[in-house]
């Protein structure tokens, strides 16, 4: 009898032995096998610095990546505005893992081709938002309010002006720069109206005060400004666009500034560059594509190849696709067209 409780026990020992193996979890490992990278720039920039390129490669090298001096010994591209993939052999695309765009815009990419490739095209429209919301700011407070500085004081203390308290605004695209700029002149104007159909947004008020263009460029919104559009807009309207030049039919603008002295455009983008600054007219204030551009912009375009770069070599495919998910290029072609 002793013998037989002593198997009894023996064997409900076992089975509880074998549940609490069951029950422990197993322990995961928490080591990630990094791709090798191998980084080639397609382009520079006029506005890069001398000691971009080795800046760059010596922060990427930094990590292990290989920055490659030809297209044909790389995995990853890293390209701007002026590159055209097309011009590329399609065998060496094939070869391609991952583009990274370090710029906002990207019609120079064609949608079908886009579609096609079998790399994400990583698009870094947050490197410039700051900087391009403080250019439209910047044409805001020349527009209304330039202090009238003295070397005398004034008794009578005036300053006649028009206030953004009073004024209506309306942002043409709800991307980075039109959240940083709705934010920012929601607490400063009287009203902010929105207008994006892909955000379903479709407040379009052309009898607004202030009308800025903080849009991509697309099939839709090509050649949005003409006589027409303009001609629906106040006779004292500011017009602000740093963001594509194709967005307005220049000829038409300048005709109409021409006879609506009181208006005021302010233009960073044109529908072909370099552009001819003196065939506008003097109520049209004119910059060479410079919104974006600052004195920290190459580190930050440097730190954003960084990022992309490590999360790439680093995270699992569902995790890089689920981070860059917005940042995505094939994400925003709809009907075979760009958004």
């Amino acid at each position: 009898m002793f013998t037989s409780k002593m198997a009894s026990f023996a064997a409900c020992a076992m089975v509880e032995l074998k549940r609490s193996f069951t029950r422990r979890p197993m322990k995961a490992s928490t080591t990630i096998k990094s791709k090798q990278l191998k980084l080639f720039r397609t382009h520079l920039s006029p506005y890069q610095k001398d000691n971009f390129v080795a800046r760059e490669r010596e922060c990427l090298e930094s990590h292990g990546f290989i920055y490659c001096d030809s297209i044909e010994q790389a995995n990853v591209l890293i390209t701007n505005t002026h590159t055209n993939l097309l011009e590329f052999d399609s065998e060496v695309l094939k070869s391609i893992e991952l583009i990274i765009h370090p710029n906002s815009g990207y019609d120079n990419f064609d949608p079908g081709q886009v579609q096609a490739l079998q790399s994400p095209i990583i698009l870094g429209n947050k490197i410039r938002a700051k900087s391009v919301s403080n250019y439209v700011l910047s044409c805001i407070h020349h527009a209304l309010t330039p202090p009238p500085y003295t070397k005398q004081w004034q008794a009578g203390r005036k300053w006649p002006r028009r206030s953004l308290q009073d004024l209506e605004i309306q942002l043409i695209g709800f991307g980075h720069i039109g959240k940083h700029l709705c934010e920012a002149l929601s607490l400063l104007a009287k009203n902010v109206h929105i207008y994006d159909p892909y955000q379903n947004q479709h407040e379009l008020k052309h009898q607004s005060d202030i009308i800025i263009f903080c849009c991509s460029l697309n099939q839709e919104n090509m050649n949005m400004v003409d006589t027409a559009f303009l001609n629906k807009c106040k006779e004292d309207l500011i017009l602000i666009n740093p963001a594509r030049g194709k967005l307005i039919q220049t000829s038409q603008l300048s005709d109409w500034l021409k006879s609506s002295h009181k208006s005021r455009a302010y233009l960073d983008v044109f529908e072909s560059e370099p552009f001819d600054l003196d065939l506008m007219p003097e109520n049209c204030f004119c910059t060479s594509h410079i919104a974006g551009v600052d004195s920290s912009l190459d580190q930050r375009i440097i730190d954003f190849v960084e990022e992309v770069s490590l999360d790439f070599s680093n995270l699992s495919q569902h995790d890089f696709t689920t981070k860059w998910s917005n940042a995505t290029l094939s994400n925003k072609i709809h009907s075979e067209r760009f958004i």
